[in-house]
């Protein structure tokens, strides 16, 4: 039976979405969802007047703030997760009709999606020292931003003529459907292959992701689990919030030497480089060993050199509070008031 011609079209479009859905899926949520849920708790947000025009200062300061916004939904990764999924699939949608693109060379509108995801997964530990915030989403709008305006003036111009590009014209109809699925074969295992080596896979370092969350969530069981779990040696942060979890639960004495305690340096990826680990769980370990003033003056240390966000204002709340400083507390309570989560 002939498949008729707008239907051709579609079939390959929605190849597309799927191949975005499957992408999404497999390298943000499935292998980074700890990766996210880390991204939004080193991120900032609040919906005050004071915030937006602060973000406002900065280039694209729109978007930075609608990245700031849409950063906080990684607290629920796989609520992020399909809301990114979802700009993606609109800009790509976007780009196929304003560059007017015929459906059997959609494919070439999944590159940018290729490469915006590419940058979300290849962070490793410098999510926790880039000052911006809100990246994770920021280029994301922009590109839907600017497709958008593609789409918008291709449709006023074709008011008045519809350019195509000439090689889709001259192809055979049989053919096109065939180009389609080869071109989106062709873009889906380059890409596949391009996210695969981009993605940071270091088991260590998405150890470090869960456990900061079960340490900072007093989940001291699901904690020891994770370390206790993982097959390469354990970082010395790991080591440290294991002692935590151990020393909360009681089992200090018990299991203390039954984990690996070598406390090897991170893999950052550059032997050159080295994050210290006041950086990124110094605050948390300070505060949970009872030392408020190192953990707030990290905190705040930190909050200036790179960025505020939440990770460092709970620590900072959380050290008041032990320290009886009530007012101070209840400012920080005052912000996280204006908070999609926290």
């Amino acid at each position: 039976m002939k498949i008729q011609r707008p239907k051709q079209s579609i079939i390959v479009t929605l190849l597309c979405l799927m191949l975005i859905a499957a992408g999404t899926y497999r390298f943000l949520y499935a292998e980074n969802s700890d990766v996210m849920f880390t991204a939004q708790l080193r991120s900032y947000f609040n919906d005050t007047p004071e915030f937006f025009h602060e973000c406002m200062r900065k280039p694209l300061g729109l978007f930075t703030w609608m990245g700031c916004w849409a950063t906080q939904l990684f607290y629920e990764p796989s609520t992020g997760c399909m809301f990114l999924a979802a700009i993606w699939a609109i800009t790509f949608i976007a780009l196929k009709q304003g560059l007017r693109l015929s459906g059997y060379l959609a494919p070439l509108a999944l590159l940018p999606f290729i490469w915006l995801l590419g940058e979300d997964i290849c962070k490793g530990y410098d999510i926790y020292t880039l000052p911006a915030t809100g990246y994770m989403f920021k280029d994301s709008f922009v590109l839907l931003f600017a497709s958008l305006v593609v789409w918008l003036l291709s449709a006023i111009v074709g008011m008045f003529f519809k350019p195509q590009l000439s090689i889709v014209g001259k192809l055979p109809e049989k053919l096109r459907l065939p180009l389609g699925i080869v071109l989106l074969a062709m873009v889906g295992i380059g890409g596949w292959f391009y996210l695969d080596n981009k993605n940071f896979k270091d088991e260590a370092y998405h150890a470090e992701c869960k456990v900061y969350r079960c340490i900072d969530e007093q989940r001291w069981d699901d904690a020891l689990d994770i370390i206790g779990t993982i097959r390469c040696d354990a970082t010395r942060e790991l080591v440290i919030m294991k002692n935590i979890a151990l020393l909360n639960n009681g089992t200090s004495g018990d299991q203390m030497y039954h984990y690996d305690d070598f406390g090897v340096l991170p893999n950052t990826g550059d032997t050159a480089k080295v994050i210290p680990m006041v950086e990124t769980s110094g605050p948390l370990i300070y505060l949970h060993h009872g030392m408020t003033n190192f953990a707030k003056r990290w905190a705040m240390e930190n909050s200036v050199r790179y960025s505020m966000n939440f990770a460092f204002m709970k620590v900072m709340l959380m050290a008041s509070l032990a320290d009886g400083d009530l007012d101070v507390a209840e400012k920080y309570i005052n912000i996280f008031s204006h908070t999609m989560y926290y």
